[in-house]
């Protein structure tokens, strides 16, 4: 047998030990092997527009339970970075606006792939999901499929890569050194008590108006109330007799020989003195008439003589012209404090504490 045969003969056997591998292994690479396919509803988009993302998933009837991984879209790179590293960010920024039937809310989060939602077709589960997503970042990326999932081990998959531009704003001038700021994450900061420093001085400026107002409130009741009293006190109808008796004593009228002047002052001031006193208008009675008027007030038979008395001498001096001797005119003056102060009013005084002033 000559070389080049022998060498026929062993690549022969090479081949057929190769199609037998591959008839072997082959069942094994079907199962693990997943087809992916991805397409856009659109190439090119402003920054934040929406567009629909439409993805199939073609699997083996007889696979293991799987997931569907999303982390990737997370990371996914800018390829016009390297060209305008000012204006451009590295990554695209994207969410998804809308996850479909599915649910696809977040790309950290892992979705069963659920067969109740595919169909079997030629020993195969397919299925087709649609979601709406939106890119943030101005620039050129490629959107693969899901990473496949099985007992926390990737699976190989065919996939083609769906290509889309993401542009600026037409409204935006370039020419101008203003242009769109990438949306950035709200920077929260920390609670500090002076941020709620105006808050609690608008609270004590208003706890302090209303003292104020309560206290002046307050004091403007207290003083009506005290004017109120004030006017309701009046000085005892003695007090006032007494005082007027005293005051005509010291005028000395009837050692100065007006007789007349000294009689008229002292029934005056008992007259008046009665009208307070008791409620009689004695001013504008007679003798007779203010006797007759003390039957209803509590005045003693001996008050009454007195009382008569010192009005008879004055209606004397005054209508018949009398002269009665001095001592008259002193006795008279006695007989009159003594009988005020014989008919005063008792007043009790009633003390009352007060805790506020």
């Amino acid at each position: 047998m000559s070389y080049t045969s022998m060498m026929s003969r062993s690549f022969d056997a090479m081949k057929i030990f190769l199609w037998c591998a591959g008839i072997l292994f082959l069942p094994a690479h079907m199962l693990s092997q997943v087809f992916t396919s991805i397409v856009l509803s659109e190439d090119t988009v402003d920054i934040g527009d929406p567009f629909t993302v439409t993805i199939q998933i073609s699997v083996q009837h007889d696979s293991s339970p799987m997931m569907l991984s999303f982390e990737s879209w997370a990371e996914m790179e800018n390829r016009q970075f390297h060209i305008d590293t000012v204006r451009l960010e590295p990554l695209a920024d994207m969410e998804i606006l809308d996850g479909g039937h599915w649910n696809i809310g977040d790309f950290k989060t892992k979705i069963p792939f659920d067969i109740e939602k595919c169909s079997l077709r030629n020993g195969k589960w397919e299925t087709t999901m649609q979601m709406e997503a939106a890119i943030y970042n101005a620039g050129h990326f490629i959107l693969t499929g899901p990473d496949i999932l099985s007992d926390s081990t990737q699976l190989k998959r065919q996939s083609n890569g769906a290509h889309i531009t993401v542009l600026w704003p037409s409204n935006v001038n370039y020419a101008d050194s203003l242009s769109l700021n990438p949306i950035k994450d709200i920077f929260e900061e920390p609670v500090h008590w002076s941020d709620y420093t105006i808050h609690a001085l608008i609270f004590l400026a208003v706890v302090m108006l209303i003292y104020l107002i309560y206290r002046f409130r307050k004091k403007a009741n207290t003083s009506t109330a005290v004017t109120d009293i004030a006017e309701e006190v009046k000085r005892p109808a003695h007090d006032i007799a007494l005082e007027a008796l005293k005051s005509l004593a010291d005028k000395r009228l009837w050692q100065q020989g007006q007789i007349k002047s000294y009689q008229t002052q002292l029934t005056s001031i008992i007259r008046q003195y009665l009208n307070d006193r008791y409620g009689i208008n004695a001013e504008k009675m007679t003798t007779e008439d203010i006797i007759l008027a003390t039957d209803r007030v509590s005045l003693t038979d001996q008050h009454k003589k007195t009382l008569r008395q010192i009005l008879n001498v004055a209606d004397l001096v005054k209508f018949a012209r009398a002269l009665p001797e001095d001592k008259i005119h002193s006795e008279f003056m006695e007989l009159s404090v003594r009988f005020v102060q014989d008919t005063r009013e008792i007043i009790e005084v009633h003390q009352e504490n007060n805790s506020e002033r």
